[in-house]
């Protein structure tokens, strides 16, 4: 059974979809406002980082709805992606590239990925795109 947090990002899948496409082609998206969030739990602070590299959730903050969103990115995206969400104080998600994998399984630069990822075709980044 899905947690509350995993139905929630779920549900805003498409938009998460754009969001990563826009970060592939110009490094960052714009910021996606987070509706219904908050009323999913108690906390004192929605803010939180993670970063999804090769299927790896990392530097969730040990917050539950971005480690959930973190998972369904992991399952979203294809191996050469190596992306940060951020989730603010709003709360509003941002998604930025922070490379792709090269074929060696080494990560080369941010600035090189940038240039890179705008000829990426965007059927092959996420699944079901």
């Amino acid at each position: 059974m899905a947690s509350k947090y995993e139905a929630y990002w779920r549900e805003r899948l498409p938009e998460i979809r754009e969001l990563v496409q826009t970060a592939l082609g110009e490094g960052e998206s714009g910021q996606l406002p987070l509706p219904g969030l908050t009323a999913l739990g108690q906390r004192g602070n929605w803010r939180g980082t993670v970063r999804v590299r090769r299927s790896q959730v990392s530097g969730a903050d040990g917050a539950a709805h971005v480690k959930a969103l973190g998972r369904m990115l992991a399952a979203e995206l294809s191996d050469d992606v190596w992306l940060e969400a951020r989730v603010d104080a709003t709360p509003a998600l941002r998604i930025a590239l922070v490379g792709t994998v090269s074929l060696s399984g080494r990560a080369a630069s941010p600035a090189t990925k940038i240039g890179r990822a705008a000829t990426m075709p965007a059927p092959s980044v996420i699944v079901g795109s």
